[in-house]
C-alpha cells in the first residue's frame, strides 16, 4: 500500500447495546492510531442506543450516526460500508472491547503490502461465564481454526476483522439479504475471486450473551442460514465445507458416547448440534435460492 497512513472508517452494527456500547466505544475511540473515523448503524434500537451515540458525537467528532430501517446486522453493515471515507474498513460488534493498539495491529499486513484483509480472534470478555457461553466460544474458536487448516470458508468473523475498502466495494460489499452468517458469505465471495484472507492472531474481547434461550436462537438461526450459503453457493463445493450423511451419522455416534461414558460436554454438544441441524434443515425447505 502506497499509503503508510491511511484513513481508516470503523464500522460497528448496533442494536440494543446500551449495556455494552460505552465501553466498546471507549477502547474503540482510545486508540494509538488517530486517523480514522467511527460510523456506528443503528439498527432500529428501541433502548438508549442513540442517546449514548449522541453522547460521544459530541466529545469526538470522529463518531458518526446512521440509521437503518432494514433490520439485520448486515443490513446495517452495508449501509455503514457504502458510507465509510476511509482507504481500509475496519470492523467489530458493538459488543466487544478492543485494545489500544488494535487499528494499528490490524492494519498493520495491508499497509506492508501482505495483505487485502486480515482477521483477528476473539476471546470471552468475563474470566467467568455460564457453561453454555463458555462452550460456545470454545466451539467458534476451534471451528474457525478447522477452517483457517483445510482453507474453508468460514475464518471470517466481523467481530475483528480489516479490509481494504476498493476490494471490499469490488466484490459488493457485505449483502443485505443474509440476515445471519453474512461474515461466512462475504467470505465465500471473497475466495470465489481468489483473495486471501491473512490471519493474524490478535484478539479483542467479545461480551458473550449469558441468555441460555437467546444463545439457543442464535445456533438455530446460524444453521437456518448456513443454509441459504450452501444452496447459493452449491456449485464450490472445493471452497464450501458441506456437511453430508457420513458427517452427520458421525456425529450422532459421537453423541451417543458421549452419553454413555458420561462426558462432560455431552449436554451442550448435543443440543447444540440438534438445534443446528434441525435449523439447516428448515433454510433447505422453507428457503429459495438467493441471487442478489
Amino acid at each position: 500500500m502506497e499509503n503508510k497512513n491511511p484513513k481508516i472508517s470503523i464500522i460497528i452494527p448496533v442494536y440494543n447495546r446500551e449495556k455494552t456500547l460505552k465501553e466498546c466505544l471507549n477502547s474503540v475511540l482510545n486508540q494509538t492510531y488517530q486517523d480514522y473515523e467511527v460510523i456506528l448503524v443503528d439498527n432500529n434500537s428501541t433502548d438508549k442506543t442513540k442517546e449514548i451515540i449522541q453522547e460521544f458525537q459530541k466529545k469526538d467528532k470522529r463518531v458518526k450516526y446512521l440509521f437503518e430501517v432494514k433490520k439485520g446486522a448486515a443490513a446495517a453493515r452495508y449501509k455503514g460500508e457504502i458510507n465509510a471515507k476511509g482507504e481500509i474498513i475496519l470492523m467489530t460488534d458493538s459488543d466487544c472491547i478492543v485494545p489500544y493498539n488494535w487499528v494499528e495491529e490490524m492494519i498493520e499486513p495491508i499497509i506492508k503490502n501482505k495483505a487485502v484483509a486480515v482477521q483477528g480472534l476473539k476471546k470471552p470478555a468475563k474470566t467467568k461465564i455460564n457453561y453454555w457461553t463458555e462452550h460456545l466460544a470454545e466451539e467458534g474458536r476451534r471451528y474457525f481454526m478447522e477452517r483457517l487448516k483445510d482453507n474453508k470458508v468460514g475464518m471470517l468473523d466481523t467481530a475483528n476483522f480489516a479490509i481494504k475498502r476498493d476490494i471490499l466495494k469490488k466484490i459488493g460489499y457485505t449483502n443485505p439479504a443474509f440476515y445471519m452468517v453474512n461474515d461466512t458469505e462475504l467470505d465465500v465471495r471473497l475466495k470465489i475471486k481468489g483473495y486471501s484472507i491473512y490471519f493474524k492472531p490478535f484478539e479483542v474481547k467479545h461480551q458473550y450473551v449469558d441468555n441460555s434461550l437467546d444463545m439457543f436462537k442464535k445456533i438455530f438461526l446460524r444453521g437456518f442460514w448456513n443454509a441459504k450459503i450452501l444452496k447459493k453457493y452449491k456449485a464450490k463445493k472445493e471452497i464450501l465445507f458441506i456437511p453430508n450423511a457420513i458427517d452427520h451419522l458421525h456425529y450422532f455416534i459421537g453423541i451417543g458416547c458421549e452419553l454413555v461414558t458420561g462426558n462432560k460436554n455431552f449436554k451442550y454438544n448435543f443440543i447444540s448440534g440438534f438445534l443446528w441441524r434441525i435449523g439447516s434443515l428448515c433454510g433447505y425447505i422453507t428457503l429459495d435460492d438467493i441471487n442478489n
